[in-house]
């Protein structure tokens, strides 16, 4: 049950040097058990940026015993890199001395993945994958707040597609749509990386 969980297991002294691991941890990290235990720290398989997260919090585990629903960038023998949340308790002697931890370890790429697909579905327009009007907005909202703080001026420019509705009617909506995708796809070949093309309607 601990070597084939669906999650990964693996515990730490207090060094943060891995002293326990179970398969599923050790198949997503691709190491050998040897290659880890008493050989490598939890810092050895994390992204520097999740190295400033350990060491910011491991002394706060040790003192206070738990840690809930730590994200880190975990680093695979390979180079590539997944999201893990992680959760850990405290094991300690009858002194209260702490003897490891208990961590629990859980690959969360499928939950990112649909997190960023949400974010992009409420910020762009589906057909076009324009920015939508809320993002329009917002980026309007803050080249405003540039310009005054700069006193500088921006432009904002309408365009309507002349006779689209015929097209429609006439064609077909798929025509319509396919005519869509092509405008989006020559007005953002034609502005600068800091401008906004966005559908409004």
């Amino acid at each position: 049950l601990y070597d084939h969980a669906p999650c990964g297991y693996h515990s730490l002294d207090k060094d943060g040097v891995i002293v326990s691991i179970n398969e599923t941890e050790l198949s997503w990290l691709g190491y050998s058990r040897d290659e880890v235990i008493g050989k490598m720290r939890w810092s050895d398989v994390i992204t520097p940026a999740s190295r400033h997260i350990f060491e910011l919090n491991f002394p706060r585990f040790l003192e206070q015993g738990y840690i809930n629903d730590l994200e880190f960038e975990i680093v695979r023998k390979d180079g590539t890199i997944f999201p893990g949340l992680i959760n850990a308790t405290a094991i300690r002697d009858d002194d209260g001395n702490f003897v490891m931890s208990r961590s629990t370890v859980f690959d969360i790429s499928e939950r990112k993945i649909t997190e960023q697909r949400m974010k992009h579905m409420a910020n762009y327009d589906a057909l076009t994958d324009l920015p939508n009007r809320a993002l329009l907005f917002d980026r309007l909202q803050r080249a405003i707040s540039t310009d005054r703080r700069n006193e500088t001026h921006s432009a904002i420019m309408f365009l309507d597609l002349d006779r689209f509705k015929p097209i429609n009617d006439t064609l077909g909506h798929d025509v319509g749509d396919s005519l869509l995708k092509e405008v989006a796809v020559r007005m953002k070949e034609c502005i600068r990386d800091s401008d906004t093309a966005g559908r409004f309607g």
